[in-house]
């Protein structure tokens, strides 16, 4: 008799002492793996934000980066002439050249009613065209000489007094 109870507390107590350890264990996993959980969040949210930064300036260094060189290319003479005496086929020659040279993905010549007098594209950078046409009519026209900020539009005085708008349109735009 006394063997059978024995048996039986002893069970008892081994049952009771696996299940506390058990009990333990979840608690201890469910702690554990919170912690890491908020912890990863933490590291996840921090990074992005790091990244952000880190894309907007090289998005802000690469609209620069175009502002200086729609200046450059409002500086030209050559363009400014080609301007000036309407030839079509430099100044097209002239934005692709330039635009393939600061990397844009579009240039475009506007006058001061925002419509466009030239428009070029790289090949990879066709599908840009008819969006930049429709965008360029939306944006309506601005007193010359006024900054713009919307997309990198520098103003760009032609000879005859006259003024124009020239855009150096690229992926940080």
């Amino acid at each position: 008799m006394w063997k059978t109870l024995g048996r039986s507390l002893i069970l008892r107590l081994v049952g009771v002492s696996l299940l506390l350890l058990l009990i333990v264990q979840l608690a201890g996993f469910a702690v554990v793996r919170a912690s890491i959980e908020r912890n990863a969040r933490s590291q996840i949210a921090r990074q992005l934000d790091v990244d952000e930064n880190v894309w907007l300036r090289l998005l802000e260094q690469n609209a620069e980066r175009l502002r200086q060189g729609s200046a450059l290319l409002a500086a030209d003479y050559g363009f400014r002439s080609a301007v000036h005496s309407g030839d079509e086929e430099t100044i097209q020659s002239v934005l692709e050249n330039h635009g393939e040279r600061i990397g844009a993905a579009a240039t475009a010549l506007l006058d001061t009613n925002m419509a466009y007098r030239a428009l070029t594209a790289p090949s990879s950078a066709q599908a840009f065209i008819p969006t930049l046409g429709a965008s360029g009519a939306a944006t309506g026209a601005q007193p010359p000489g006024q900054p713009d900020c919307r997309g990198g539009w520098r103003a760009l005085p032609v000879c005859d007094g006259a003024h124009a708008r020239a855009c150096a349109h690229g992926a940080g735009c």
